[in-house]
């Protein structure tokens, strides 16, 4: 079952740092909806590119530690999003 939860999790932030990847550019527009300043919305694409992507080796390929660092990674995706919400920033960036 662990096997399952943990090739599960690896594909979700693969795919999730494949899509932005292939939309770089409205990946980092999307940041707007956070507020994230212009300046820092493509370096911090890039970084969330790199960071799911080195979670997602990491995962597939055993790492505990991966595992949980994905799971705080969700967890504060979660958060800014219901900060956002509670903002007035929600809907379509």
């Amino acid at each position: 079952m662990a096997v399952v939860v943990r090739t599960a999790l690896a594909l979700v932030l693969f795919a999730a740092a494949l899509a932005k990847a292939r939309r770089v550019r409205a990946s980092a527009q999307a940041l707007d909806a956070y507020g994230t300043p212009e300046s820092l919305r493509l370096p911090a694409t890039i970084a969330l590119i790199a960071i799911e992507l080195t979670l997602a080796s990491a995962i597939a390929a055993g790492s505990d530690v991966a595992a949980y660092a994905a799971a705080a990674l969700v967890t504060l995706f979660a958060a800014v999003i219901g900060l956002a919400i509670v903002r007035g920033r929600s809907g379509a960036p």
